[in-house]
C-alpha cells in the first residue's frame, strides 16, 4: 500500500508504488519491510527499502534505480504512469543483457516485434523523501493515517448482524452455564465469567454489536432458565454498549497499552451503568426499598463483574489483537 493511500488519499500513481513493491520482491526475493500493521504502514510512509543490490548483488543497477523511482515516497515523483515504469524496467534489463550476452539480436527479429514507447529520461530524475523534521509529526498522527476514518461506528449490515449472533449466543450459553455450576461467589454473589463476550464484542464492534450482545443473550439465559427478567436484560445490554463506546477513542485497534486502558475504563462505567439500571428498576418491579437494590442486587453483581471484566477483557484483546496481526500478514 502506498503512502498516500494510508493517509486515504490514493491516487493512479497508488497502482504503481504497489507494483513496485512486488517487483522489488520479485527481484530481490523478500519483501521490502517487516513488521506488525502499524509499524508497515510507518515504514511505507517513512523509511527507503533497503538497497536492492545488498539483496540481490547480480541485479544491474540501472533495474534498481527504476525500482528505487517507482518507490517514491511522493507520487508525483515516480514515473508518469505504469507503462511508463515498465517500459523503463525493460530498457534497464535490456541494456544489462546486451552487456552480458554480447551483441543484439538481428535487428529484422526486433521489428517483428511490438514497439515500445520511448521514455524520456527515465532514470535521471532525482528521488525524494519527506525532510527528517517532519517525521515526528507525521509520526504522531499515524493512528489517523491508517483508515480507521472508515470504521463506521452506528452502522448496521450483514457483518453486525452475525456478530450479534454469535456473541448472543456466547454469552446466553455461557450464563446458563453459570447457572448450573456451583462457581466461587465475589461480594456474595455468583461470578459471571461470561460478562466478557458483550464487554468485548462491544469495545471491538461497536455499540450496538455490544447492546444486543449483551440483551439478546441475558434474554436467551432467561428462556432457558424459564423466568424472563426484561430489566435484566436491558441492563447487560447496556453494559454491552457503554462499553462499545470506547471505539470512538481506538476505532477498533488493540494494540497499545492506552487503547485497552481506555477499553478497560468504558467497560465499567458499562458494568456500573447498566447493573446499576437494573438493580434500581427492581425498585418498581420487584418493590424492592433503594436500599435493599442497592445492597442485594447491585453490589453484589457490580463488584465481580467488574473484577473479571478487568481480567479477562485485556487477555481477549490481545489475542486478537495477535490473531488480526497474523491475518494481516497473511
Amino acid at each position: 500500500m502506498s503512502p498516500e493511500q494510508i493517509q486515504g488519499k490514493p491516487r493512479p500513481a497508488s497502482d504503481q508504488y504497489s507494483l513496485g513493491i512486488v517487483v522489488y520482491e520479485w527481484l530481490s526475493g523478500d519483501r521490502s519491510f517487516h513488521g506488525s500493521f502499524t509499524e508497515l504502514c510507518t515504514q511505507h510512509m517513512f523509511a527507503i527499502p533497503p538497497p536492492l543490490h545488498e539483496r540481490a548483488p547480480m541485479d544491474p543497477s540501472g533495474v534498481e534505480r527504476v525500482v528505487t523511482k517507482a518507490l517514491a515516497k511522493d507520487p508525483k515523483e515516480r514515473f508518469m504512469n505504469v507503462q511508463a515504469f515498465a517500459n523503463a524496467l525493460e530498457q534497464a534489463s535490456e541494456s544489462q543483457l546486451s552487456t552480458i550476452l554480447g551483441p543484439k539480436p538481428n535487428p529484422q527479429f526486433l521489428s517483428s516485434l511490438p514497439p515500445t514507447q520511448p521514455v524520456a529520461n527515465p532514470l535521471h530524475q532525482e528521488l525524494s523523501l519527506p525532510p527528517n523534521s517532519d517525521y515526528p509529526a507525521q509520526t504522531k498522527s499515524i493512528l489517523g493515517a491508517l483508515s480507521y476514518k472508515k470504521v463506521k461506528i452506528w452502522s448496521i449490515g450483514i457483518h453486525q448482524v452475525m456478530l450479534i449472533i454469535l456473541g448472543a449466543v456466547l454469552f446466553g450459553g455461557l450464563s446458563y452455564l453459570n447457572n448450573t455450576l456451583q462457581l466461587p461467589t465475589i461480594a456474595g454473589s455468583s461470578i459471571r465469567p461470561g460478562i466478557v463476550i458483550p464487554l468485548f464484542f462491544g469495545v471491538v464492534f461497536g455499540p450496538w454489536v455490544g447492546l444486543f450482545t449483551g440483551g439478546v443473550g441475558n434474554l436467551l439465559n432467561d428462556l432457558f432458565t424459564g423466568t424472563v427478567y426484561w430489566n435484566w436484560d436491558l441492563g447487560n445490554g447496556l453494559i454491552g454498549f457503554v462499553a462499545g463506546l470506547a471505539l470512538y477513542f481506538t476505532w477498533g485497534h488493540y494494540n497499545t497499552f492506552r487503547n485497552i486502558a481506555i477499553a478497560e475504563v468504558f467497560s465499567v462505567i458499562g458494568i456500573i451503568v447498566g447493573l446499576g439500571f437494573a438493580a434500581f428498576s427492581d425498585i418498581w418491579v420487584s418493590q424492592l426499598t433503594p436500599a435493599t437494590a442497592v445492597t442485594t442486587e447491585f453490589i453484589p453483581a457490580t463488584i465481580p463483574d467488574i473484577v473479571l471484566g478487568l481480567i479477562l477483557l485485556p487477555i481477549l484483546l490481545v489475542a486478537y489483537n495477535a490473531a488480526m496481526t497474523r491475518a494481516g500478514r497473511a
